[in-house]
């Protein structure tokens, strides 16, 4: 590995930042911040590719995942559930990976919540399927979503799934995979749910896309990694938010999160429409 790709991985990772954020975390208990920390290292010795988090069971395939999740309970807690006024009953998660997201809100929510998940990628999907398997108000599907009903091909690598993307580019250069996955523009055909209090997106580039595919659903809150100037997406900012107004009507941004379009691939936004 290079010496630029060592010091890219590096910074990627943030583990001070990250270690931080858990550390400080007040919506995970510090028996269970404590206890994380020994099945990481548990998890790395014996080579298991699978880690206790928050109570549930995660089978991954990206060595980076138990470090990555670390994320997740600040993200949520800070970015989504402080900025909403009330908790969501019902959430869509597009992009679910291996349902790093909803694990985490269902274990904040305490399981009273029932959650879509929307997985398109079939080597995922098997990984997400076991990480959810005993959670009766978690429901998975495979597919993406998309303008119309069609068959894509994804880019990935097995070892980095959490970027896999439609777009090439956006799957990083050592993506050796493609695989042939299902997009639909109809959910509520899959889900037969209509209207939900949160819907997460985050789908690498194709982020207009899976809005479109969006159009016969309807939400309160709207939780969206857009994409930023050092990632190929093939629309412009300005189209996208033409786009959720034209689709939900008029809204107000209660988060959106720091960023720099010389640096940064994406960055968070939470709406909520009116």
């Amino acid at each position: 590995m290079s010496k630029i790709s060592i010091l890219h991985n590096i910074r990627n990772l943030k583990l001070i930042e990250r270690n931080k954020r858990w550390l400080s975390n007040n919506g995970v208990s510090n028996m269970q911040k404590l206890s994380y920390y020994v099945q990481i290292a548990i998890s790395y010795v014996l080579c298991t590719k699978k880690i206790k988090y928050l109570g549930s069971t995660i089978y991954y395939d990206n060595p980076a995942t138990p470090l990555n999740l670390q994320n997740y309970p600040y993200e949520i807690k800070s970015k989504v559930l402080a900025n909403m006024l009330k908790k969501p009953k019902t959430v869509l998660d597009i992009g679910g990976n291996l349902g790093q997201f909803s694990l985490t809100i269902n274990h904040m929510l305490k399981s009273d919540v029932v959650i879509d998940i929307f997985e398109p990628n079939s080597y995922v999907f098997e990984l997400l399927k076991k990480n959810i398997s005993t959670k009766k108000n978690m429901h998975i599907y495979n597919y993406g979503l998309g303008d119309s009903n069609a068959k894509k091909v994804l880019h990935f690598n097995p070892r980095r799934t959490g970027i896999g993307s439609l777009i090439k580019q956006n799957a990083g250069d050592d993506a050796n995979l493609q695989q042939i996955v299902c997009i639909t523009h109809d959910p509520h055909e899959i889900t037969n749910r209509k209207k939900y209090d949160l819907v997460k997106v985050d789908v690498e580039g194709y982020e207009l896309h899976a809005i479109r595919g969006l159009a016969g659903i309807s939400c309160d809150y709207l939780f969206i990694e857009l994409s930023g100037q050092t990632r190929k997406k093939d629309y412009f900012h300005s189209e996208m938010m033409a786009l959720l107004s034209k689709q939900w009507g008029e809204y107000d941004v209660y988060y959106s999160g720091g960023f720099d379009s010389r640096e940064d691939e994406s960055f968070d936004v939470l709406i909520r429409f009116k």
